[in-house]
Protein backbone atom coordinates (compact mmCIF):
# COMPACT_ATOMS: atom_id res chain seq x y z
CA UNK A 1 0.00 0.00 0.00
CA UNK A 2 1.64 3.70 -0.78
CA UNK A 3 1.80 6.14 1.59
CA UNK A 4 -0.82 8.82 1.77
CA UNK A 5 0.05 11.69 -0.24
CA UNK A 6 -0.64 15.79 0.04
CA UNK A 7 -3.17 17.04 -2.28
CA UNK A 8 -2.59 20.08 -4.10
CA UNK A 9 -6.33 21.14 -2.79
CA UNK A 10 -4.31 22.31 0.88
CA UNK A 11 -2.86 24.81 -1.73
CA UNK A 12 -6.50 26.50 -1.60
CA UNK A 13 -6.88 25.76 2.04
CA UNK A 14 -7.35 29.59 3.77
CA UNK A 15 -5.61 27.09 6.92
CA UNK A 16 -3.60 24.46 5.39
CA UNK A 17 -1.27 23.61 8.20
CA UNK A 18 -4.99 22.77 10.24
CA UNK A 19 -6.36 20.52 7.45
CA UNK A 20 -2.76 18.64 7.72
CA UNK A 21 -3.06 18.23 11.64
CA UNK A 22 -6.49 17.11 11.53
CA UNK A 23 -5.69 14.09 8.77
CA UNK A 24 -2.65 13.54 10.87
CA UNK A 25 -4.64 13.28 14.03
CA UNK A 26 -6.94 10.80 12.30
CA UNK A 27 -4.38 8.61 11.35
CA UNK A 28 -2.89 8.72 14.87
CA UNK A 29 -5.83 7.56 16.10
CA UNK A 30 -6.36 4.84 13.57
CA UNK A 31 -2.45 3.67 14.50
CA UNK A 32 -3.77 3.53 18.42
CA UNK A 33 -6.45 1.41 17.02
CA UNK A 34 -5.54 -1.18 14.76
CA UNK A 35 -1.55 -0.78 14.81
CA UNK A 36 -0.66 -0.12 11.62
CA UNK A 37 2.84 1.19 11.45
CA UNK A 38 2.16 2.81 7.74
CA UNK A 39 -0.55 4.87 9.66
CA UNK A 40 2.02 6.04 12.03
CA UNK A 41 4.79 7.22 9.82
CA UNK A 42 1.84 9.30 7.44
CA UNK A 43 0.88 10.96 10.27
CA UNK A 44 3.96 11.95 11.04
CA UNK A 45 5.09 12.58 7.67
CA UNK A 46 1.33 15.18 7.83
CA UNK A 47 2.46 16.75 10.97
CA UNK A 48 5.67 17.65 8.80
CA UNK A 49 4.08 18.97 6.45
CA UNK A 50 1.85 21.27 8.85
CA UNK A 51 4.95 22.19 10.14
CA UNK A 52 6.82 23.42 7.12
CA UNK A 53 3.53 25.76 6.73
CA UNK A 54 4.13 27.10 10.12
CA UNK A 55 6.82 29.48 10.28
CA UNK A 56 8.17 30.65 13.34
CA UNK A 57 5.70 33.64 14.25
CA UNK A 58 2.56 31.13 13.10
CA UNK A 59 -0.09 31.34 15.84
CA UNK A 60 0.07 27.42 15.07
CA UNK A 61 3.24 26.65 15.38
CA UNK A 62 3.81 25.58 18.95
CA UNK A 63 0.77 23.10 18.31
CA UNK A 64 2.70 21.53 15.18
CA UNK A 65 5.69 20.99 17.17
CA UNK A 66 3.96 19.44 19.79
CA UNK A 67 2.26 16.88 17.48
CA UNK A 68 5.23 16.29 15.73
CA UNK A 69 7.56 15.58 18.82
CA UNK A 70 4.64 13.60 20.38
CA UNK A 71 3.93 11.36 17.10
CA UNK A 72 7.57 10.52 16.96
CA UNK A 73 8.10 9.53 20.51
CA UNK A 74 5.42 7.24 19.97
CA UNK A 75 7.25 5.49 16.59
CA UNK A 76 10.70 5.51 18.98
CA UNK A 77 8.13 3.64 21.49
CA UNK A 78 7.49 1.31 18.71
CA UNK A 79 11.07 0.49 16.66
CA UNK A 80 13.56 1.68 19.03
CA UNK A 81 15.33 4.38 16.70
CA UNK A 82 17.21 6.67 19.06
CA UNK A 83 17.31 9.45 16.14
CA UNK A 84 13.20 9.79 16.60
CA UNK A 85 13.68 10.46 20.47
CA UNK A 86 16.10 13.05 20.10
CA UNK A 87 14.33 14.95 17.52
CA UNK A 88 11.02 14.64 19.55
CA UNK A 89 13.23 16.05 22.65
CA UNK A 90 14.03 18.80 20.25
CA UNK A 91 10.43 19.52 19.52
CA UNK A 92 9.33 19.68 22.42
CA UNK A 93 11.88 22.02 23.53
CA UNK A 94 10.67 24.47 20.88
CA UNK A 95 7.49 24.27 21.59
CA UNK A 96 7.62 24.76 25.14
CA UNK A 97 9.62 27.92 24.26
CA UNK A 98 7.08 29.16 22.18
CA UNK A 99 4.27 28.61 25.70
CA UNK A 100 5.69 30.81 28.34
CA UNK A 101 2.87 31.79 31.24
CA UNK A 102 0.12 31.70 30.93
CA UNK A 103 0.12 29.47 27.79
CA UNK A 104 -2.78 27.56 28.10
CA UNK A 105 -0.77 24.78 26.45
CA UNK A 106 2.44 24.93 28.62
CA UNK A 107 1.84 22.43 31.60
CA UNK A 108 1.26 20.16 28.40
CA UNK A 109 4.55 21.27 27.16
CA UNK A 110 6.51 20.41 30.16
CA UNK A 111 5.08 17.13 30.66
CA UNK A 112 5.60 15.69 26.95
CA UNK A 113 9.02 17.25 27.04
CA UNK A 114 9.60 15.60 30.68
CA UNK A 115 8.30 12.26 29.14
CA UNK A 116 10.73 12.19 26.21
CA UNK A 117 13.72 13.03 28.53
CA UNK A 118 12.69 9.82 30.62
CA UNK A 119 12.13 7.78 27.79
CA UNK A 120 16.24 8.95 26.97
CA UNK A 121 17.00 8.70 30.16
CA UNK A 122 15.58 5.12 30.47
CA UNK A 123 17.40 4.16 27.36
CA UNK A 124 20.50 5.46 27.71
CA UNK A 125 21.05 6.25 31.89
CA UNK A 126 22.38 9.81 31.39
CA UNK A 127 21.63 11.45 35.17
CA UNK A 128 21.02 14.99 33.93
CA UNK A 129 17.94 13.38 31.61
CA UNK A 130 16.45 11.94 34.85
CA UNK A 131 17.05 15.11 36.57
CA UNK A 132 15.46 17.77 34.13
CA UNK A 133 12.47 15.42 33.38
CA UNK A 134 12.14 15.49 37.13
CA UNK A 135 12.53 19.42 37.17
CA UNK A 136 9.74 19.81 34.45
CA UNK A 137 7.16 17.40 36.00
CA UNK A 138 6.97 19.34 39.04
CA UNK A 139 6.54 22.74 36.36
CA UNK A 140 3.76 20.84 35.50
CA UNK A 141 2.59 19.70 38.46
CA UNK A 142 2.48 23.10 39.67
CA UNK A 143 0.29 24.25 37.14
CA UNK A 144 -2.55 22.24 37.37
CA UNK A 145 -4.33 22.49 40.36
CA UNK A 146 -6.54 20.19 42.36
CA UNK A 147 -9.59 20.21 39.78
CA UNK A 148 -7.07 19.66 37.31
CA UNK A 149 -8.12 16.84 35.13
CA UNK A 150 -4.96 15.36 34.44
CA UNK A 151 -3.29 15.73 37.51
CA UNK A 152 -3.33 12.57 38.31
CA UNK A 153 -1.21 12.18 35.21
CA UNK A 154 1.39 14.57 36.37
CA UNK A 155 1.43 13.14 40.05
CA UNK A 156 2.26 9.65 38.75
CA UNK A 157 4.81 10.75 36.62
CA UNK A 158 6.86 12.87 38.77
CA UNK A 159 6.71 9.87 41.66
CA UNK A 160 7.83 7.18 39.07
CA UNK A 161 10.64 9.64 38.00
CA UNK A 162 11.54 9.93 41.43
CA UNK A 163 11.82 6.24 42.47
CA UNK A 164 14.47 6.12 39.20
CA UNK A 165 16.40 9.15 40.90
CA UNK A 166 16.00 7.05 44.40
CA UNK A 167 17.08 4.00 42.59
CA UNK A 168 20.57 5.77 41.06
CA UNK A 169 21.28 7.71 44.52
CA UNK A 170 19.86 5.95 47.14
CA UNK A 171 18.33 9.10 49.03
CA UNK A 172 15.50 7.94 51.25
CA UNK A 173 13.51 11.41 51.16
CA UNK A 174 13.23 10.89 47.65
CA UNK A 175 11.57 7.21 47.89
CA UNK A 176 9.16 8.77 50.60
CA UNK A 177 8.08 11.90 48.43
CA UNK A 178 7.87 8.97 45.64
CA UNK A 179 5.25 7.34 48.10
CA UNK A 180 3.85 10.09 49.14
CA UNK A 181 2.98 11.17 45.43
CA UNK A 182 1.80 7.80 44.46
CA UNK A 183 -0.65 7.66 47.38
CA UNK A 184 -2.11 10.88 46.29
CA UNK A 185 -2.12 9.76 42.44
CA UNK A 186 -4.45 6.65 44.23
CA UNK A 187 -6.62 8.80 45.84
CA UNK A 188 -7.75 10.77 42.49
CA UNK A 189 -8.12 7.52 40.49
CA UNK A 190 -11.36 6.00 42.23
CA UNK A 191 -12.98 2.67 40.62
CA UNK A 192 -13.92 2.88 38.06
CA UNK A 193 -10.83 4.71 36.63
CA UNK A 194 -9.02 3.14 34.01
CA UNK A 195 -5.63 3.61 35.30
CA UNK A 196 -6.05 2.47 39.37
CA UNK A 197 -4.65 -0.87 38.64
CA UNK A 198 -1.19 0.90 37.68
CA UNK A 199 -1.51 3.30 40.65
CA UNK A 200 -2.02 0.32 42.97
CA UNK A 201 1.34 -1.58 40.99
CA UNK A 202 3.08 1.72 41.31
CA UNK A 203 2.47 2.11 45.29
CA UNK A 204 2.97 -1.32 45.61
CA UNK A 205 6.75 -1.31 43.93
CA UNK A 206 7.74 2.10 45.75
CA UNK A 207 6.61 0.20 49.25
CA UNK A 208 8.34 -3.11 48.77
CA UNK A 209 11.57 -0.95 48.07
CA UNK A 210 10.80 0.94 51.35
CA UNK A 211 10.44 -2.62 53.56
CA UNK A 212 13.56 -3.82 51.57
CA UNK A 213 15.40 -0.38 53.30
CA UNK A 214 13.97 -0.02 56.79
CA UNK A 215 12.57 -3.69 57.07
CA UNK A 216 9.02 -2.85 58.07
CA UNK A 217 6.82 -5.16 58.36
CA UNK A 218 3.94 -2.72 57.74
CA UNK A 219 5.47 -1.93 54.30
CA UNK A 220 5.50 -5.22 53.35
CA UNK A 221 2.17 -6.11 54.23
CA UNK A 222 1.03 -3.08 52.69
CA UNK A 223 2.55 -3.58 49.47
CA UNK A 224 0.72 -7.26 48.91
CA UNK A 225 -2.08 -6.04 49.53
CA UNK A 226 -2.01 -3.02 46.93
CA UNK A 227 -0.22 -5.71 44.28
CA UNK A 228 -3.64 -8.01 45.22
CA UNK A 229 -6.24 -5.51 44.50
CA UNK A 230 -4.23 -4.24 41.15
CA UNK A 231 -4.62 -7.97 40.10
CA UNK A 232 -7.78 -8.20 40.87
CA UNK A 233 -8.30 -5.30 39.01
CA UNK A 234 -6.16 -6.57 35.28
CA UNK A 235 -7.91 -8.74 33.00
CA UNK A 236 -6.10 -11.55 31.98
CA UNK A 237 -5.68 -10.04 28.47
CA UNK A 238 -4.32 -7.07 29.89
CA UNK A 239 -0.39 -6.39 28.78
CA UNK A 240 0.71 -5.24 32.29
CA UNK A 241 -1.34 -8.36 34.21
CA UNK A 242 2.53 -10.29 34.18
CA UNK A 243 4.68 -7.48 35.17
CA UNK A 244 1.84 -7.27 38.35
CA UNK A 245 2.08 -11.15 38.52
CA UNK A 246 5.50 -11.56 38.54
CA UNK A 247 5.57 -8.12 41.35
CA UNK A 248 3.17 -9.81 43.87
CA UNK A 249 5.37 -12.98 43.18
CA UNK A 250 8.46 -11.42 44.52
CA UNK A 251 6.96 -9.84 47.51
CA UNK A 252 5.71 -13.04 48.18
CA UNK A 253 8.81 -14.80 48.28
CA UNK A 254 10.37 -11.53 50.35
CA UNK A 255 7.92 -12.55 53.23
CA UNK A 256 8.76 -16.21 52.87
CA UNK A 257 12.47 -15.13 53.63
CA UNK A 258 10.77 -13.38 56.95
CA UNK A 259 8.36 -16.03 58.36
CA UNK A 260 9.63 -18.96 56.42
CA UNK A 261 5.94 -20.24 55.56
CA UNK A 262 5.68 -22.81 52.73
CA UNK A 263 2.61 -22.30 51.59
CA UNK A 264 3.88 -18.39 50.59
CA UNK A 265 6.14 -19.68 48.31
CA UNK A 266 4.59 -21.99 47.21
CA UNK A 267 2.02 -19.24 45.88
CA UNK A 268 5.13 -17.70 44.60
CA UNK A 269 6.10 -20.34 42.92
CA UNK A 270 2.81 -20.29 41.12
CA UNK A 271 2.52 -16.64 40.28
CA UNK A 272 5.66 -16.79 38.72
CA UNK A 273 4.76 -19.52 36.07
CA UNK A 274 1.70 -17.51 35.42
CA UNK A 275 3.49 -14.78 34.37
CA UNK A 276 5.81 -16.77 32.97
CA UNK A 277 2.95 -18.09 30.43
CA UNK A 278 1.57 -14.86 29.73
CA UNK A 279 5.17 -13.55 28.23
CA UNK A 280 5.55 -14.27 24.73
CA UNK A 281 9.16 -16.05 23.73
CA UNK A 282 10.65 -12.77 22.74
CA UNK A 283 9.66 -10.29 25.33
CA UNK A 284 12.13 -7.94 26.64
CA UNK A 285 11.11 -9.11 30.09
CA UNK A 286 10.65 -13.08 29.80
CA UNK A 287 14.41 -13.53 30.80
CA UNK A 288 13.52 -11.76 34.18
CA UNK A 289 10.56 -13.69 34.60
CA UNK A 290 12.45 -17.06 33.55
CA UNK A 291 15.10 -16.08 35.96
CA UNK A 292 12.63 -15.08 38.71
CA UNK A 293 11.03 -18.36 39.04
CA UNK A 294 14.51 -20.55 38.43
CA UNK A 295 15.44 -17.99 41.67
CA UNK A 296 12.01 -18.82 43.58
CA UNK A 297 12.66 -22.95 42.40
CA UNK A 298 15.90 -22.46 43.98
CA UNK A 299 14.95 -21.72 47.02
CA UNK A 300 12.60 -24.45 46.85
CA UNK A 301 15.07 -26.74 46.58
CA UNK A 302 16.75 -25.77 49.14
CA UNK A 303 13.59 -25.73 51.80
CA UNK A 304 12.88 -29.10 50.38
CA UNK A 305 15.80 -30.65 48.91
CA UNK A 306 13.30 -32.07 45.38
CA UNK A 307 16.25 -32.70 42.82
CA UNK A 308 13.45 -31.78 39.63
CA UNK A 309 13.36 -28.34 41.59
CA UNK A 310 17.21 -27.64 41.22
CA UNK A 311 16.98 -29.24 37.58
CA UNK A 312 14.20 -27.14 36.72
CA UNK A 313 15.97 -24.02 37.70
CA UNK A 314 18.93 -24.70 35.89
CA UNK A 315 17.23 -24.99 32.90
CA UNK A 316 15.52 -21.75 33.41
CA UNK A 317 18.34 -19.89 34.02
CA UNK A 318 19.67 -21.68 30.38
CA UNK A 319 16.97 -20.09 28.67
CA UNK A 320 17.63 -16.89 30.00
CA UNK A 321 20.80 -16.51 29.27
CA UNK A 322 19.95 -17.74 25.63
CA UNK A 323 17.58 -14.91 25.32
CA UNK A 324 20.33 -12.67 26.44
CA UNK A 325 22.59 -11.62 23.46
CA UNK A 326 26.18 -10.88 24.29
CA UNK A 327 25.64 -6.94 24.61
CA UNK A 328 22.48 -7.37 27.17
CA UNK A 329 22.66 -5.53 30.30
CA UNK A 330 22.10 -8.63 31.43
Amino acid sequence: MEHAQILSDTVDDPNPEVTLDDRATALLTQFNKEGRQSDLDDAIAFYRQSLELCPPLHYNRSTSLNNLGSALKIRFEQKGQQNDLDDSISLHRQALELRPLPHPGRSSSLSNLANALYARFKQGGQQNDLDDSIFLYRQALELRSLSYPNRSISLNNLAVALHSQFDQRGQQSVLDESIFLHRQTLELRPLPHPDRPSSLNNLANALHVQFKQGGQQKNLDESIDLYRQALELFPLSHPNRPNNLNNLANALETKFEQEGQKNILDESISLHREALELYPLHHPDRPTALDNLANALHIQFIEVGQENDLNESISLHRQALELCPLLHPN
